[in-house]
């Protein structure tokens, strides 16, 4: 028999969908979160104990100096037309009672955003054509690596999902979720182990 009249017996398994490709087909993304027992939650739910840090890490209000919109601050105009804007979108990021050492330390850090800000609006204003990568690694990450102080910031790096422990013989397109072994995301941040350690501590601890 030729090798053009061959026959080959396909897979009787199914090839397993992307991780992309779960995250963006809400079906895909529903199967996998039901069977990983995930539920969506706010942060209103937080437990009390918890509520405190998650303010100061996400809130915005009065962070920034109302002096920094003064004639007197020292720095560049692309900085000032920045800040000035930023003020008139957002008013409530600033305030008067911004200490001077975290002024000193907040505004590298704004820097940082600037920088990222320029970029953007480079490629906002430029008639080429940029993939979301191009988004990645010109903005989101200039201004994600000085977000982090003690955690390990690593890029495109392959993490391990989770694999369920229910059953699912009986379901025609969860194995093709359930399947998927390693995500790719743009940037992952690890806890040192040192840091978690109070976490697991406890015999009791779910850690």
């Amino acid at each position: 028999m030729s090798d053009s009249k061959k026959k080959y017996k396909s897979s009787s398994q199914p090839r397993a969908v992307s991780a992309s490709e779960i995250a963006r087909n809400l079906g895909n993304f529903e199967t996998w979160s039901t069977h990983q027992c995930c539920e969506q939650v706010s942060l209103s739910d937080l437990p009390s104990e918890f509520q405190e840090d998650v303010d100061n890490l996400f809130g915005t209000t009065k962070r920034i100096p109302r002096s920094w919109l003064d004639r007197s601050f020292d720095c560049s105009p692309g900085f000032t037309k920045f800040i000035t804007d930023a003020s008139q979108t957002a008013p409530d990021l600033f305030s008067d009672d911004v200490a001077h050492c975290a002024s000193n330390e907040l505004f590298e850090d704004v820097c940082v955003v600037f920088s990222a800000w320029k970029r953007l609006a480079k490629m906002r204003s430029s008639k080429e054509k940029w993939s979301e990568a191009d988004f990645v690694a010109n903005v989101y990450n200039v201004f994600r690596t000085s977000a982090f102080r003690e955690s390990t910031f690593r890029v495109q790096c392959a993490i391990s999902l989770p694999q369920p422990q229910d059953t699912f013989q009986n379901a025609l397109d969860v194995p093709r979720v359930l399947n998927t072994k390693t995500v790719i995301p743009d940037c992952a941040i690890f806890i040192p182990a040192s840091r978690t350690r109070p976490l697991s501590h406890s015999a009791k601890s779910p850690y």
